[in-house]
């Protein structure tokens, strides 16, 4: 049974900004690694998946993004949506796709923005997902152990323990959890019935297609043609109907309401790189909890994070900041405050100051 990939690069990351921009958005930029965050996601597949059979879902703006920093990817396997309509969509166009040629394989479906520091136990989490999603008629997701009481993710509960047969840590999906309030992120991190929702996705062809055609129907008539057109056609095609069809999540188009969803639990030092937070696992701190990157002075300032661009950025009497240094924005944020940045991107949209998006 071949193995398929599919990364979603569409995003802009806007709680990135001011270093992701809708030109050059998150996912292509090198966050602790001299590597881009894609670059990272597909070369952490080498053992488990060819590159000719991963997928690269992507806007039109990004093309040239994308072969310059991944030239070994086929163009073919280039796939472009012709406006963003979120991951529902997404999957659909690309499954639809796969299923051109190979309707029985399987399909890994991964965000191409998140950082995984043991790339060992990523691989065999990834293959065990994989044997439960080739012999059973299921959807599968990696739900993660939480470290600690998160706010910003979603969580899964789970359910009865199954597929023994596999190995230890495969669960039934009870049910997906909005991000939490405090009190609540702390309920479900101290039960440890919880995992965080990595939004990472294992599935055959074919059964994701059977749940986007019984749960999302609409979807599916618009976008199932693609299995017969002309490969040239493709793009024609999409400019057509994509537009049309409704922006929502694949959590909530199809997994919250499907019943053969799993859970695969791992471990391997994951994070969805969401904020500017998220940047102190991969930067070692100083003895003051001081994260740095750039050229930074610190006076009797503490946990703090600081990425820096050309200018000197000096630190003094103060606590719990982000600030983040490009050639033309500046941010500066409080440290817990990080998740809101996306509101800095709403208030320059009000303004007109779009050279700064």
């Amino acid at each position: 049974m071949n193995k398929y990939a599919v990364i979603m690069a569409g995003g802009i990351g806007s709680r990135f900004w001011p270093r992701s921009r809708k030109s050059h958005p998150k996912q292509f930029l090198k966050i602790g690694s001299d590597k881009t965050l894609i670059q990272e996601t597909v070369e952490r597949l080498a053992p488990v998946i060819k590159q000719e059979h991963i997928y690269i879902v992507i806007s039109r703006e990004h093309f040239d993004l994308v072969r310059e920093q991944l030239p070994g990817i086929p163009e073919k396997n280039i796939l472009i949506e012709p406006v963003g309509r979120n991951t529902t969509a997404c999957i659909a166009l690309a499954a639809y796709y796969i299923a051109r040629e190979d309707k029985d394989g399987i399909m890994c479906v991964l965000p191409a923005d998140h950082k995984i520091l043991d790339k060992n136990a990523y691989h065999e989490r990834l293959n065990v997902a994989i044997d439960v999603a080739s012999r059973e008629e299921c959807l599968v997701t990696f739900g993660i152990v939480p470290e600690y009481q998160e706010t910003g993710y979603g969580y899964i509960e789970q359910g009865e323990v199954c597929c023994k047969e596999f190995g230890s840590g495969i669960m039934k999906v009870k049910r997906f959890c909005e991000k939490p309030n405090a009190d609540k992120a702390w309920e479900y991190y101290s039960s440890g019935k919880y995992f965080w929702n990595s939004g990472m996705f294992i599935w055959s062809v074919n059964s994701i297609i059977n749940s986007i055609e019984k749960h999302m129907p609409a979807t599916a008539d618009a976008l199932k043609p693609i299995i017969e057109i002309e490969a040239g056609e493709l793009d024609n095609f999409l400019q057509k109907v994509y537009p049309d069809l409704e922006p929502i999540s694949i959590d909530y188009g199809v997994m919250e309401k499907a019943y053969n969803v799993y859970v695969v639990t791992g471990t391997f030092g994951w994070s969805d790189v969401g904020s500017w937070r998220t940047l102190e696992k991969m930067i070692k701190p100083d003895q003051h909890d001081n994260s740095f990157q750039g050229n930074t002075v610190a006076i009797e300032s503490s946990n703090n994070i600081v990425i820096g661009n050309k200018r000197l950025v000096a630190l003094l009497h103060v606590d719990d900041l982000v600030v983040v240094e490009t050639e033309d924005a500046l941010l500066i944020c409080s440290k817990d405050k990080t998740q809101e940045v996306r509101k800095v991107i709403d208030h320059l949209k009000d303004k007109g100051k779009e050279e700064y998006l």
